[in-house]
């Protein structure tokens, strides 16, 4: 496998987010070790759950111990509750929003967009797992990195056009199991206020995707990035899978790839329980009735 890479979108600062274009540290960008000056996303993994458990922690220790996380990466684990607090120090203007939204995967939804747009750094679920070293995914001078989620249309997904030539996908979806960026980057605060704005509407869209996730994510990118490198993909509901190359191989219909992230390793984690968001989004009840929450 590749020992370098960006993923979906390698930021060279095109208008309008604001962000500098490639400065001359970027030259000897080969020659930097992560959480250095030069990076631009801070070494810091973000990750929440309900409550901390074993599973986790091995899980975490694991991919540590295999060299898949940095020696200097700062770790912020995040119960329900905490969550909350953090939203109303960070991003208090979305506070509202996070609790008139009733299921705890939305409200993390909303949490991890304002983490980041604050602070920066990188979002990984709790029960994924690297299968490269996270520097792989990443150059020093990115300050975006994002995964192209599996491409959503009314009753089915399939992958995306960008990869395999297949169907267009209507919808740009980004898997936000996993994303990184810098500090103030805008993604980040228009994905989450493109998220408030469903839930003070009390809207459900098309899927549960449409409500704070990945179809809210995708219409940033569309915003903000006219232009971006496909690099990682959702290939299937396990596998997240790192592409290199412009075109596939001769003889060959696939683009070179290599698996990069596998998901759901805790089975318990994803269990289905009655009052799930796909219950919730299902019955119409995923909102509160809450006076503060039912104001036009």
């Amino acid at each position: 496998p590749p020992t370098a890479a960006t993923a979906i979108y390698r930021q060279g600062a095109q208008k309008p987010d604001g962000f500098p274009k490639r400065n001359p540290d970027c030259a000897i960008r080969q020659l930097a070790t992560f959480g250095q000056r030069v990076r631009r996303i801070p070494a810091i993994l973000w990750q929440t759950g309900r409550n901390w458990t074993a599973e986790y922690g091995e899980l975490r220790q694991r991919m540590a111990s295999q060299g898949m996380l940095p020696a200097n990466m700062s770790y912020m684990f995040r119960t329900d509750a905490v969550m909350r607090d953090d939203v109303a120090n960070m991003c208090p203007f979305a506070l509202t929003s996070f609790d008139c939204v009733l299921a705890p995967a939305f409200k993390a939804d909303l949490w991890r967009y304002c983490v980041l747009w604050k602070h920066g750094g990188i979002y990984l679920d709790m029960e994924d797992a690297l299968v490269v070293p996270l520097e792989a995914l990443m150059d020093p001078c990115d300050t975006l990195v994002l995964t192209n989620d599996l491409c959503w249309q009314p009753g089915h997904y399939f992958t995306s056009v960008a990869l395999h030539g297949k169907q267009r996908c209507k919808w740009p979806s980004v898997q936000i199991s996993f994303m990184a960026g810098a500090p103030g980057h805008p993604f980040f605060l228009c994905s989450l206020q493109k998220a408030m704005s469903m839930i003070r509407s009390r809207a459900y869209g098309k899927s549960t995707l449409s409500v704070t996730g990945p179809l809210k994510a995708g219409q940033c990118l569309s915003i903000l990035h006219g232009k971006y490198r496909m690099e990682m993909q959702q290939v299937s509901a396990h596998h997240i899978d790192l592409y290199r190359g412009l075109a596939p191989p001769p003889g060959s219909r696939d683009f070179p790839h290599w698996p990069a992230i596998r998901t759901h390793n805790i089975s318990s984690a994803k269990a289905k329980k009655k009052g799930s968001y796909r219950d919730l989004w299902k019955e119409h009840e995923l909102y509160s009735s809450d006076r503060t929450c039912t104001a036009s």
